[in-house]
């Protein structure tokens, strides 16, 4: 009864606009977690980069695993602020929730190689953060899903800048969940006007300009065998995202024979629920959360 009803309040915090304290029910999720605000994990020049930490209250004596939320906005906007990870350290993770350098700040790589600083920080850290360097997962929604994706195939190539700090640490994550991510900015099919014009600012130009920049942007033409396992979840009716991205992201993890799963939402936006007025979407929000629960569960505490 209690897992249901943290799911049930996590569903009314998803996607929410207005932050996670704003609703009393996330506020009693919250209670159940240590909170740790704006955590500096790096700079860039004068540009702070900040990550919001949720633990377990109750920890055990074994290092916790992690999962580190990223949030969508077309890579243009969205906050850290509002991550429906906060609901995982009720079941033992450590969590963060990150901010990257926006399309407008800094054009691609710069969002991956945030993140992936991010995660070679926590690595840095793992002491004193009580966390196991070998059982990190990534879960993002949107831009977050194509950044979660890129950490995914990334595997453990350094950064672009072998100064970065850090850089002797890998930025490898052994689980992905990917919400409605684009993840071929070179196939007609998988674009659209809006993913075309968000994608030109953050490669910095059109394809016909920069082709060589969106097709390092395409985490499908880049992924390798030893890919982590990954969970992929995408509306049928999403028209932000085509779901033929998560159908492409698809085919190239079985070309690899990588351990994945596709499930499509029917009835589902691009934010995993149904439009006002028509059919619930199926599988509704509550069980596509507990699924990534229990995906995170069996990928990361093995």
């Amino acid at each position: 009864m209690l897992r249901l009803l943290l799911l049930l309040s996590l569903a009314l915090l998803a996607f929410a606009p207005s932050g996670l304290s704003a609703d009393p029910s996330v506020q009693r999720l919250l209670d159940a977690a240590d909170l740790m605000p704006d955590v500096e994990y790096g700079k860039v020049g004068d540009r702070v980069l900040h990550m919001d930490i949720a633990t377990p209250k109750i920890q055990t004596s074994a290092p916790m695993p992690v999962v580190l939320w990223i949030h969508g906005g077309g890579w243009e906007g969205g906050s850290y602020k509002d991550s429906p990870a906060i609901i995982l350290p009720l079941y033992g993770f450590f969590t963060a929730s990150i901010e990257y350098r926006l399309s407008g700040e800094a054009p691609w790589p710069a969002q991956l190689e945030d993140c992936k600083l991010a995660i070679r920080w926590l690595r840095a850290n793992q002491k004193k953060y009580h966390i196991n360097p070998e059982r990190f997962g990534v879960w993002g929604h949107s831009a977050g899903g194509h950044l979660a994706v890129c950490l995914g195939v990334a595997g453990d190539a350094p950064p672009s800048d072998k100064d970065a700090p850090y850089a002797e640490l890998t930025s490898r994550v052994e689980a992905v969940v990917d919400w409605a991510g684009p993840t071929d900015f070179t196939d007609p099919a998988s674009m659209n006007d809006l993913l075309r014009g968000l994608a030109a600012k953050l490669c910095g130009g059109p394809i016909t300009e920069k082709e060589a920049i969106w097709k390092d942007a395409s985490p499908v033409l880049h992924v390798p065998v030893d890919v982590p396992p990954v969970l992929i979840f995408h509306g049928e009716l999403d028209t932000v995202v085509p779901i033929h991205n998560s159908e492409r992201l698809k085919s190239a993890l079985k070309q690899v024979h990588g351990h994945f799963e596709l499930v499509r939402v029917a009835n589902g936006d691009h934010g995993l629920r149904s439009l006002r007025g028509q059919p619930p979407a199926d599988p509704d929000i509550q069980i596509v959360l507990r699924h990534v629960i229990d995906f995170f569960n069996g990928t990361l505490k093995q």
